[in-house]
């Protein structure tokens, strides 16, 4: 019997290499027998001969690399969030570098694969441009996401890090142009949004266990999703696929390479212990996780991964940073507000003391919270060595 081939796409950079490759190594070790992945990597430039050599080195028998080197086109995109890179656009170019192929699926890096992935390609594409997971973010925010996208519904809104792509169709149709100019324009959500509206009325929507996305699995925020379940499939989520995904997602800032105790992190360990580029980039791992959405915040707390927090701030940054983390992190054990302003101490804030740092409690296992702004305050923990998260409210 011959081999079942099936394209992948990755698109990323240097910054993005390792966890690409516990992402390859993850396909080529669930793949069936008769399973071939033709794996392309896209780029901005040309790897040094070292990271090539490495990432070449995972080819085996289920499947090839090729890296190509798209270029500097997408460098005036809008980017916004630092932790977004141009790569993100590379895809839109997938039917013209994939000339050759009429359907192929598209992986972000920050993922790991837990099966073949035969079923998910062979699925029927024939009137449908696009096939991904409906994305909650768009149920919870729809209002916002139909007026700025200008979208009349957001019923088939899909997350843009798991796409099977109806190459044909989208050449036929012209839709790759549609792309390519709608990258000029600003979009809070990149190149997602830029696919979603140019594919908006022949979008498929696949069940959640192909783009399990761990922040929608946080004790604490399920309760506020999970009315939005049935937007997902045609019926509510089922426990199989609760407990059986076949591609997990760690989406946002808070990744497993970046914080040991990311939720789901021992999983892709699991993979990335194959990897060669594991040695080379475990440095970069920090124990002290510096930039985070409220999300990933939630998941630390309710995940009981500290012994308790600090909200450096006791003036709207710590107002609404309390009000959500009462409400979504309630079990997670407050120990007070921090604010450098000799007036507001000794003052209450919802029943919590305002002191100043130095009256805080010592310990290692203690995580103090703070905004982008408070630059003075990172400055003064960082010298102290002491664990902190930079939110995003």
């Amino acid at each position: 019997m011959g081999m079942n081939k099936i394209p992948i796409v990755f698109a990323t950079d240097q910054n993005y290499l390792w966890p690409t490759s516990v992402a390859i190594i993850s396909l080529f070790k669930n793949a069936n027998p008769n399973t071939f992945y033709d794996i392309y990597i896209l780029l901005g430039s040309k790897l040094s001969n070292e990271d090539e050599s490495l990432i070449k080195n995972l080819e085996c028998s289920n499947g090839k690399i090729t890296l190509v080197i798209v270029g500097d086109i997408f460098d005036n995109s809008y980017i916004g969030e630092s932790y977004v890179s141009t790569s993100t656009y590379y895809r839109l170019l997938i039917t013209e570098i994939l000339a050759d192929y009429s359907k192929c699926i598209y992986l972000d890096s920050d993922i790991i694969v837990l099966q073949d992935l035969s079923d998910l390609f062979n699925i029927n594409m024939e009137e449908y441009y696009l096939a991904g997971v409906k994305d909650l973010k768009a149920s919870l925010l729809a209002e916002r996401f139909i007026n700025t996208l200008n979208l009349s519904t957001v019923d088939y809104y899909i997350n843009g890090g798991v796409l099977v792509m109806n190459l044909n169709k989208i050449r036929l149709d012209g839709v790759d142009k549609q792309f390519l100019a709608l990258a000029s324009n600003e979009y809070l959500h990149h190149d997602q949004d830029i696919v979603n509206i140019a594919c908006a009325d022949k979008i498929k929507l696949l069940p959640f266990k192909y783009n399990w996305i761990t922040k929608y699995f946080i004790s604490g925020y399920d309760n506020r999703i999970k009315s939005h379940y049935i937007y997902i499939t045609e019926g509510s989520i089922s426990e199989e696929i609760l407990e059986s995904p076949i591609i997990v997602h760690y989406a946002l800032k808070m990744k497993p390479w970046k914080y040991n105790n990311c939720y789901l992190g021992d999983l892709w360990w699991d993979y990335a212990k194959f990897s060669p580029f594991t040695n080379v980039y475990r440095s970069a791992l920090a124990d002290n996780p510096i930039d985070c959405e409220m999300d990933d915040l939630i998941n630390l707390l309710n995940n009981n991964m500290y012994d308790g927090y600090y909200i450096f701030s006791a003036g709207t940054m710590g107002d609404i940073t309390y009000r959500i983390l009462r409400e979504y992190a309630s079990s997670a054990n407050m120990l007070g507000f921090v604010d450098n302003r000799t007036e507001l101490h000794g003052q209450l804030l919802f029943g919590h003391l305002v002191i100043p740092y130095e009256q805080c409690r010592l310990g290692d296992n203690i995580l103090f919270v703070l905004s982008p702004h408070a630059t003075n305050a990172q400055m003064l923990l960082a010298e102290h060595n002491r664990k902190y998260v930079i939110v995003q409210i």
